[in-house]
Formats: structure tokens, C-alpha cells, sequence
């Protein structure tokens, strides 16, 4: 009975080890993920971050949505208020933000 209690107990280590090993890769695997969100809208604001976050920019585009620019200073140069560009962006699930990785001009008009 005691080599059965040993195998029960080793089983249930390795068991609770995998677990613990596939909850790290999850939470890696998501954090690190770069999931797509592109946005189209008019430039209401741009400016500098002051703060922590690992972005160096901010643009405020339409209604007050916000989205960051890492260390592109061209691209944050050229934006234009009141211009209208297509923003291929990314979810920085980490921290919570999302993040420019390119920008379209484009030449949309309001009919």
C-alpha cells in the first residue's frame, strides 16, 4: 500500500506541474499575441506620452479613441489634424492599449 500511495502522490505532482506549465504558455501566448484592429477616422488630437507606457506617442482620432505610436516619430510627425488616415493597428493585451503600426492618408470624401 505505501508504493501505491507514493505512485498516487507522484501522479498528482506531475499532473498539477502540466497544469501549471500550460496556464504559463497560455498567459505568454496571450500577452504576446498581436491581434489585428485596424480603425479609419479623422485626427483630432496628437501628443507626447509622459508617463510609463511603453508607447511614445498618442493620436486621438473621431469621439475621444485613443491609439499609440511606440517609436515611429515619422509617422506621428506627418499626422495631420483633421486629416483623415487609416490606422493598421494592433491590441497590446499587456498593456491594454493599442498600437499603430502603419498609417494610410486616404482620400476619402463625405457624400
Amino acid at each position: 500500500m505505501d508504493a501505491f500511495k507514493k505512485v498516487v502522490l507522484g501522479a498528482i505532482l506531475v499532473f498539477i506541474a502540466a497544469f501549471a506549465f500550460v496556464g504559463y504558455v497560455i498567459t505568454d501566448a496571450i500577452e504576446s499575441a498581436k491581434i489585428p484592429d485596424d480603425q479609419y477616422g479623422t485626427v483630432t488630437a496628437k501628443g507626447i506620452v509622459t508617463g510609463k507606457e511603453p508607447a511614445n506617442y498618442t493620436v486621438t482620432v473621431d469621439e475621444n479613441n485613443i491609439i499609440y505610436i511606440t517609436s515611429n516619430t515619422t509617422a506621428y510627425e506627418h499626422l495631420e489634424i483633421n486629416k483623415t488616415y487609416l490606422f493598421v493597428c494592433h491590441r497590446d493585451v499587456k498593456n491594454a492599449m493599442t498600437v499603430i503600426d502603419s498609417v494610410w492618408q486616404t482620400n476619402r470624401t463625405d457624400t
